[in-house]
């Protein structure tokens, strides 16, 4: 059989082709690209793009104003004691979406070292990643989440007459607590720093926006409140996410071989080598490269959220209103003129549509959110509250690498030149 013949490619065609695909190939984060590449370039090319984006005619405005959030956040987050600065041909309200991806996808040029095309792609990554946090529909109703689920812990904690808090139903087993953190709703500058340093990228990929951290006096305690989220319900097997546990307070597997091997003595003896720190569990297989020194237990969980969808409700309160005016107008038909009997002929029309467009949609839009549950004890804490600094100025940094890239590159090539 004769062999078939494969067509010819030359070596520029296929560099071009694996220029243009092998990003996605490889998996690589849009945010990572040196440089954007739209074919050709062009007005119609863009538009092309921004369709696919999901940026419209209509969004304009939107993508102005996320613009304008954008630089801010790069001059106040990321070139904090940088010597950089913004020109001004991207800063410009002149400078709109079209120009700015113009600028990106312009080739290399040895004149001014592509500056204007390195600030433009500096630019569109931190755009990108707001655009897409301002559109996650669950940040619409962040409060909504936060009380329904904060709202399961609360009903737990009790005070006794000294101030002591606890966790627990009166009158059955509760555990001291040494503090509890109901975690505030991350600012939305947090988030973005977040986002900007996650090699995904991605909004759906947070889940400590919502969340609570309980303080144990001991760690035999902190295993008690697991025990005891896991019997009431907080804690709910189908709807954990298993891959996000993280146990660096509890060594499990050393204590389950005390448990087989060990008497009563040993095990105590156990526990208060395990209490005084002296045995500790392996951190070396953390995979955050931005965790600080202290020690938890983290939980991450999803809730069912049930919201009443706006849309809805919108059109439920045009059917009333319509329903109450036809009414008013059949009323009067006897005594009105022929237009009236046209327009409570449309009324009626108007009515029926929206009542099948009701029938047609769901009253309540309903989805489930991931929260996080930390425990730890009071060592644990005190370690955190020192280390959490450090800990958000490692992610600042690595988002601040992540978007300048080359530009802090050369500047720094530049300093080390001038001091040469």
């Amino acid at each position: 059989m004769k062999k078939e013949a494969y067509p010819a490619v030359t070596k520029h065609e296929l560099y071009r082709l694996l220029r243009n695909i092998g990003p996605i190939l490889k998996g690589e984060s849009p945010i990572d690209l040196e440089r954007l590449r739209l074919e050709g370039g062009s007005r119609e090319a863009i538009e092309n793009f921004l369709c696919s984006y999901g940026i419209s005619l209509e969004d304009l405005a939107k993508v102005d104003r996320i613009k304008a959030e954008a630089i801010e956040f790069i001059q106040t987050h990321l070139l904090k004691d940088e010597e950089l600065e913004i020109p001004e041909e991207i800063r410009s309200p002149q400078t709109d979406i079209y120009s700015l991806l113009q600028m990106a996808t312009s080739p290399p040029r040895r004149k001014d070292g592509n500056l204007q095309q390195k600030w433009a792609c500096a630019l569109l990554r931190v755009m990108h990643t707001i655009y897409h946090l301002e559109d996650d529909i669950r940040f619409k109703y962040i409060h909504h989440i936060q009380e329904k689920i904060l709202a399961k812990i609360k009903r737990y904690i009790q005070y006794d007459e000294g101030g002591q808090m606890y966790l627990g139903q009166k009158g059955n087993d509760i555990i001291p607590l040494v503090a509890l953190d109901l975690k505030r709703i991350k600012e939305r500058e947090s988030i973005i720093v977040k986002l900007l340093h996650k090699r995904e990228n991605i909004v759906t990929e947070i889940t400590d926006v919502v969340g609570v951290r309980l303080i144990a006096k001991s760690k035999l305690d902190a295993l008690k409140i697991v025990n005891f989220l896991v019997k009431e319900n907080i804690l709910s097997y189908p709807n954990s996410i298993p891959g996000r546990t993280k146990n660096t307070l509890m060594p499990l597997d050393e204590l389950e071989k005390v448990l087989k091997r060990g008497d009563k003595k040993q095990l105590g003896g156990y526990f208060r080598l395990l209490e005084e720190g002296v045995v500790i569990v392996d951190k070396s297989k953390n995979d955050n490269p931005h965790s600080v020194d202290y020690r938890a237990m983290n939980f991450t969980s999803r809730e069912k959220i049930e919201i009443e969808n706006p849309e809805y409700q919108t059109q439920f309160k045009l059917l009333q209103e319509l329903e109450k005016q036809h009414k008013d107008l059949v009323q009067k038909v006897d005594a009105a003129p022929p237009i009236h009997r046209e327009l409570i002929s449309y009324h009626k029309k108007v009515i029926q549509n929206i009542k099948g467009s009701l029938s047609r949609m769901s009253r309540y839009i309903s989805f489930y959110y991931p929260f996080e549950i930390q425990i730890m004890d009071r060592e644990a804490y005190e370690q955190y509250q020192k280390s959490y600094p450090r800990y958000k100025e490692n992610q600042r940094r690595t988002a601040r690498r992540r978007v300048l890239k080359s530009l802090l590159l050369e500047s720094n090539l530049y300093r080390n030149n001038m001091a040469s």
